[in-house]
């Protein structure tokens, strides 16, 4: 505490301290959710390339044995689907080859804490994965 030029008495400078200390944590505050929702981003990325993988083998293995696109198709929405019930096949993209390989797309809105309101990261959030597999059968 320092003393004031005319009365003698203490007086606190805390002032400064608060300040610097209050941008330190409004900053590792925004910090933190832009960690978290990059992060967020990245392993949903992961995951759906994974079920989208996953998704194709199976899909693969059913067509391999019944030849029935609608069984197929429901084979890989059920094996996308067991893994994280947001994931989503896209018909669009859904083809199999004559060889028994199967293609799809699995699409999942990435849980976020900004990215989702703001319309430019908006399209960062929504992740997708474009897979093929065939089944050893």
């Amino acid at each position: 505490m320092a003393r004031t030029f005319w009365s003698g008495t203490p007086r606190d400078e805390g002032g400064i301290v608060l300040g610097w200390l209050t941008k330190v944590a409004v900053v590792l505050a925004i910090v933190g959710v832009i960690a978290f929702d990059v992060i967020s981003v990245v392993t949903a990325r992961l995951s759906v390339e994974d079920a989208g993988q996953q998704a194709a083998l199976t899909a693969s293995d059913v067509w391999s044995r019944t030849h029935d696109v609608q069984a197929t198709l429901k084979a890989a929405e059920d094996s996308a689907t067991e893994s994280n019930p947001l994931n989503v096949v896209d018909t669009a993209t859904f083809r199999v080859d004559a060889d028994g390989t199967v293609h799809l797309r699995v699409t999942r809105d990435a849980p976020t804490l900004v990215a989702h309101y703001v319309k430019p990261l908006r399209e960062m959030s929504e992740v997708h994965a474009d897979s093929y597999g065939r089944s050893g059968a």
